[in-house]
């Protein structure tokens, strides 16, 4: 399954989260909208899955056990810049919304955050629109 994730025209949509419930929600809300999601249930998971896939987005919880999102954030983002490919939307997910932890996502370079209960309806559009954007922007880098 993973090897012919990179051969396919659907984007990719890697969900990162410890939840297995919103890992099946998120797969199925992605899938029937015309995505590929592969998901990960911790930050060490969705590291090694980075070796076989290559995915158009990111999608992760804040509060995992082991590595957390902003820890998972990190290391994602310096492994990609260290093989050329910085660029990468990363959203993360989370209950949260005071000052300090939307001050220390975006510090880390989160493109957005996803609040819960997820509209996933809205979530959708939202991903849409990024990748739309990111395909422009990164053809305007070149």
């Amino acid at each position: 399954m993973v090897a012919t994730l990179k051969s396919q025209k659907k984007p990719v949509v890697l969900w990162i989260d410890d939840n297995s419930s919103l890992r099946k929600l998120a797969q199925r809300a992605l899938t029937r909208t015309g995505f590929d999601c592969v998901t990960a249930s911790s930050g060490a998971d969705a590291i090694s899955i980075l070796d076989h896939i290559e995915p158009d987005l990111i999608l992760m919880d804040i509060e995992m056990p082991g590595m957390n999102g902003f820890e998972t954030c990190a290391a994602i983002k310096a492994i990609r810049k260290q093989i050329g490919r910085p660029h990468i939307p990363i959203l993360m997910v989370s209950g949260h919304d005071d000052l300090e932890f939307l001050d220390q996502a975006y510090g880390l370079g989160i493109l957005d955050i996803v609040l819960k209960p997820i509209n996933w309806k809205m979530l959708v559009y939202r991903i849409r629109y990024i990748l739309s954007n990111s395909d422009d922007s990164e053809a305007n880098q070149t």
